[in-house]
């Protein structure tokens, strides 16, 4: 991808970068580590993102945080690490950020960054435009 040290050069390029993150899941993915900056074993990453796709409230089972780790290891981390994004250490079982994660803007200037995602618990919000909502008036 990209030019000799993996910035992405061309239309191509930030296609294919963007089609790695189109994915909700990977971006948590990269948030939950950039919260946690350092490495992470990919058995708790694995069950952080299991719980957070069933909730809270019923917590993940045995087979939601297998099912979970087999994603990462064949789907997810390959296509993060591949993008330099995240740096794996496959034997090992451990996980973090790459160096390619603060090449771009995946955390910054967007209020939650471009990765940022909203908590699932959270309950949408709604927008009020100017002229709309509760009028406070003088009596």
């Amino acid at each position: 991808m990209g030019g000799t040290d993996g910035t992405p050069t061309g239309p191509d390029d930030w296609d294919e970068l963007f089609l790695v993150l189109a994915d909700e899941r990977r971006r948590r993915l990269l948030a939950h580590l950039h919260r946690h900056r350092g490495t992470l074993a990919v058995s708790s990453l694995a069950a952080s993102l299991a719980e957070n796709d069933t909730g809270p409230t019923a917590g993940p089972d045995g087979s939601a945080v297998r099912d979970s780790r087999n994603r990462l290891y064949h789907v997810d981390l390959p296509a993060l690490a591949d993008r330099g994004l995240v740096a794996w250490d496959r034997e090992a079982g451990a996980v973090e950020l790459g160096d390619r994660a603060d090449e771009f803007p995946l955390f910054d200037p967007l209020p939650d960054g471009l990765v940022g995602t909203p908590e699932r618990s959270a309950p949408p919000t709604e927008a009020t435009l100017p002229g709309q909502g509760v009028e406070k008036t003088d009596d």
